[in-house]
């Protein structure tokens, strides 16, 4: 094996750790790295300032991740033509895992969509859109005594919306959603207007209630809600 001192006919010779196969197997590991980084992220209770290095990690490391294992694969070929040309080098575990690693990658988000003909992901819309600020309204409730932010661009930093993110506006209209929500605790009341969406979708409303969940009503249903919401906070005063 390479990794192994060779031996001739003038005595033994010590092998050399080949610089390209432990490039190779370096470069390969760095999505998979994103990845635990992702999991950590998203499903461990960590302190804020931690996930927010993690999220900001990942935003701008998308394109080294996605090139790094096709640089590691080039690598690791490259170090294995020179391992057969040089039987002092060593490392061929190296080149060949990351090989392994880097073809992985990307058979992985190449051919397994397309396995079974599997359904499309849905195309953005605004519910989902919805949907996702009260993800991140819920995250950053859980962080701040399950208060609602003061406004909705104040959770864009990185830590609960990504900072390039664009969930704060319909997808179809462009208008931002409206926030009824200012420093309200959040999931208490299952008519509350939290967010709404102020654009036409067939003649109806989108609407995020304080419990989180999103429904779709009639203009005329919005309006009742939004004069009861103003009602509410009149008496409050």
């Amino acid at each position: 094996m390479n990794d192994q001192p060779s031996v001739d006919a003038h005595g033994e010779h010590e092998t050399k750790p080949s610089l390209l196969a432990t490039v190779s197997l370096v470069l390969a590991l760095v999505p998979y790295v994103l990845m635990i980084q992702w999991i950590l992220a998203h499903f461990w209770h960590l302190p804020v300032w931690i996930r927010s290095i993690l999220t900001y990690v990942q935003t701008e490391l998308v394109p080294v991740a996605l090139m790094s294992p096709l640089i590691g694969l080039v690598c690791g070929c490259v170090a294995l033509v020179k391992m057969r040309k040089d039987p002092l080098l060593c490392g061929k575990w190296k080149a060949n895992t990351g090989i392994g690693l880097a073809v992985i990658f990307y058979l992985s988000g190449v051919l397994l969509p397309r396995l079974g003909g599997g359904p499309k992901a849905p195309a953005p819309n605004c519910i989902v859109h919805l949907k996702a600020v009260s993800t991140a309204i819920t995250l950053y409730a859980d962080d701040h005594e399950d208060q609602m932010p003061s406004t909705l661009e104040e959770m864009v930093d990185g830590t609960y919306i990504p900072l390039r993110s664009t969930i704060l506006a319909c997808p179809l209209t462009g208008q931002k959603y409206q926030f009824l929500g200012a420093k309200k605790i959040w999931r208490t009341n299952d008519t509350e207007v939290a967010v709404y969406c102020n654009g036409d979708h067939r003649g109806m409303r989108n609407v995020m209630f304080n419990r989180g969940y999103v429904r779709t009503i009639t203009p005329d249903e919005l309006e009742k809600l939004l004069a009861d919401a103003e009602k509410a906070g009149q008496s409050d005063r």
